[in-house]
């Protein structure tokens, strides 16, 4: 292994365990990665130089990079911890990485409850390690170092399209009601709906629950709710009767609307 890169990254267990390769030597491993202010005594941080992209939010090193979240301060003044996924941790673009595992350590909780972790290398692991919950000793993940074999990372017009979608994702509510409180028709998907936000019987969840009042935007998913007879609980999802009257219509919709900017 001389001469190689090998990029060292916590892989969480219900990644493996819910899923795809089990991260261990010889394992072939594809993900995201990103960095996170390390943890208390990780003693597999980074070391080698890396450099700071703010423009792209990124942490680069040489052949890879991880995506870096501005908030989290100056990656340069800080120690940092990798992370693999394959369920990405975050809404925004992350860069992408293909490899070989060529060492595995079981993360544990230290048994001394200071809040620091113990590693163990295995030349195997189990889908599904022994695990205690927050207990001395629990099996949190396994550290991994990788030789990666293909890499790609966004450009700065791709983490322009995802800052954008991830704006939208902050005005946009999920809307479950009586077919009148969406007017005098049902809502066509993919259109413009104004609505009241604050009318009876309106349930809303999401981010963009927030607003009130009278608000316009555009609409997502129009579905009707399906709905349990003996526990009245929502149960699925068919096709609205879109553009059909509302007046005396005995339906339960689910309209996802994303609220025009104005209204914030």
């Amino acid at each position: 292994m001389s001469g190689e890169v090998i990029v060292y990254a916590s892989i969480s267990t219900w990644e493996y365990g819910c899923c795809g390769d089990v991260p261990q030597p010889g394992a072939h491993i594809d993900g995201t990665l990103e960095a996170f202010p390390a943890r208390n005594g990780d003693r597999f941080a980074p070391t080698s130089q890396f450099t700071w992209n703010r423009e792209l939010e990124l942490v680069q090193f040489a052949g890879w990079s991880a995506r870096w979240n501005p908030s989290d301060g100056d990656p340069t003044a800080q120690p940092i911890d990798v992370y693999l996924s394959w369920h990405p941790f975050s809404e925004l673009l992350t860069p992408t990485v293909t490899g070989t595992v060529v060492t595995a350590h079981e993360i544990r909780n230290a048994p001394d409850g200071t809040g620091g972790y113990t590693y163990t290398q295995v030349d195997t692991l189990p889908r599904f390690p022994d695990m205690h919950g927050s207990t001395p000793e629990s099996v949190i993940g396994v550290m991994v170092g990788f030789v990666p074999d293909s890499f790609s990372e966004p450009t700065a017009d791709d983490l322009a399209l995802a800052h954008a979608a991830a704006e939208r994702g902050t005005r946009t509510v999920q809307l479950t009601g009586p077919a009148a409180a969406f007017g005098a028709t049902v809502p066509h998907a993919y259109s413009r709906l104004t609505i009241d936000l604050d009318a009876a019987d309106l349930e809303r969840t999401g981010a963009g629950s927030r607003a009130s009042g009278v608000v316009s935007g555009d609409t997502g998913q129009v579905s009707r709710v399906l709905t349990d007879d003996r526990s009245d609980s929502y149960r699925g999802f068919r096709p609205a009767p879109e553009g059909t009257s509302t007046d005396g219509l005995d339906e339960t919709l689910y309209v996802v609307l994303t609220i025009d900017s104005e209204h914030f």
